[in-house]
């Protein structure tokens, strides 16, 4: 469904009947620039017809390779047929994995990018995945339904978390800049040490440069623990300006704009309402 500017802008909410007794409000294409401050209080409860689901992101097919390259830490995977998947929730069609980057910052309790609740954590890592249906992420992070970005809040405490050693002991061997390290394919099982049901959702934009706002995001509720020396395995690293660490890489909140829908999901819920305004396949 095609949304010219004037129908953009003009931010017009209208009521669509979805099935017998259950009608949604639509955002007309509203979409915000990320990150974002998430309240439950101001989020939608919704629980979508197919849960959100991975696939493929945690067996020990091919190998991982992660980077430095002066901004973050970068991990993707080679010597692998096919490329793990997410589909379900309020996505429409399968989305194919990019890849895994990192944000933080030299402050514990602000180095996370979105804020749950009015709380930052230490990190956040972003899975990107793009829309199958497009010929790779080149064109698919030009178009509105293009990209999803699952985001993991990480949580400094006292124990070490076992599932998320093989990565930063990867990060500490790229300290340089445009160092590479490999890592099992099995790295990324420290996702599933939290409860994969409950989440935000929203349609928002990437918080790096070009801001593209193409991305559907699904933000944990809560965190991924880690533990102090995890957490600066990413400090130590060399920035892309030369004799500099790269203490913070995180985008500063955004405003959220009035009427953007905010969908809180917890499969306990009972509402079934389909979030519509998600369905959108305009370019930018």
């Amino acid at each position: 469904m095609m949304h010219n500017k004037n129908k953009a802008s003009s931010m017009r909410r209208k009521k669509l009947r979805v099935s017998r007794d259950i009608a949604i409000e639509e955002d007309n294409g509203m979409i915000a620039q990320s990150p974002l401050a998430l309240f439950a209080s101001q989020s939608k409860d919704w629980t979508p017809k197919v849960p959100l689901t991975y696939k493929g992101h945690w067996n020990c097919t091919g190998v991982a390779s992660i980077t430095n390259n002066g901004i973050t830490a970068l991990m993707t995977f080679v010597d692998r047929i096919e490329r793990p998947i997410i589909y379900g929730g309020p996505l429409l069609n399968e989305y194919r994995f990019e890849q895994l980057h990192f944000h933080w910052a030299e402050d514990d309790q602000a180095g996370s990018e979105h804020a749950i609740d009015g709380v930052k954590c230490a990190a956040e890592a972003h899975l990107v995945h793009y829309n199958s249906k497009y010929s790779g992420f080149e064109e698919a992070s030009t178009q509105r339904d293009g990209l999803s970005v699952t985001g993991f809040l990480l949580k400094v405490t006292q124990v070490p978390n076992k599932s998320f050693e093989p990565l930063t002991n990867a990060v500490y061997e790229i300290s340089k800049m445009n160092q590479s390290s490999t890592l099992s394919a099995d790295c990324l099982k420290w996702m599933l040490s939290i409860n994969l049901n409950e989440y935000y959702t929203y349609r928002g934009s990437l918080t790096t440069d070009p801001f593209l706002e193409s991305v559907t995001w699904v933000v944990y509720k809560n965190p991924v623990e880690i533990s102090s020396d995890q957490m600066k395995s990413f400090r130590q690293m060399e920035s892309q300006h030369t004799g500099e660490k790269i203490l913070c890489n995180a985008r500063s909140l955004q405003p959220c704009p009035p009427g953007l829908c905010i969908y809180h999901v917890n499969q306990k819920t009972k509402n079934n309402e389909i979030p519509v305004s998600f369905n959108t396949r305009s370019k930018l």
